[in-house]
């Protein structure tokens, strides 16, 4: 007979090889109203598929957008989260430059089809933007995307990855 004691601090299970497993002290798993799966430690949600974070400050460092190895012609999208850390003033973010004849694109608001070249965003609250590449030929590429934060050019998005030379190792 085996017996299992589990507390509200601890998710335990049974592994075949008869040991205990623990994950996570202060964990718990929940579902979102949208039904995504979530945990919670100590009272912060951490998403499974948290999205890198701009914070729209100045002296920010760079984000940096990873697309791996991709075919060509084939368009591929990473989501970026931008964020307004300042709880009185909203901010102005606008599109400086992409790199436009490496096949990139940019939206600033995801919900939007067009492609957003200036978004405001409200005291503490965050928008997610989408970076947008259809390799146009056999590249490695590493690229910076620059967006002025109220007129101020000081943020960067940067962008590598590789298309038709085959996987790098």
């Amino acid at each position: 007979m085996m017996l299992l004691e589990v507390n509200d601090k601890e998710n335990i299970s049974l592994s075949k090889s008869n040991s205990l497993l623990l994950f996570s002290p202060g964990a718990k798993s929940k579902s979102t109203k949208d039904g995504k799966k979530v945990k919670e430690k100590n009272n912060v949600i951490i998403n499974k598929f948290e999205l890198p974070v701009l914070l729209c400050t100045h002296f920010q460092s760079s984000l940096y957008l990873e697309f791996g190895y991709c075919e060509k012609f084939k368009p591929v999208t990473k989501k970026f989260e931008l964020s307004n850390p300042n709880k009185s003033d909203k901010v102005v973010i606008s599109v400086e430059k992409v790199p436009i004849s490496k096949g990139f694109s940019v939206s600033l608001d995801e919900n939007y089809d067009n492609k957003e070249s200036q978004i405001e965003i409200e005291p503490s609250k965050s928008v997610i933007g989408t970076v947008t590449w259809i390799p146009n030929g056999d590249m490695t590429i590493r690229e910076h995307i620059v967006l002025k934060l109220n007129g101020i050019p000081c943020l960067q998005i940067t962008l590598q990855g590789s298309a038709g030379l085959g996987e790098v190792k």
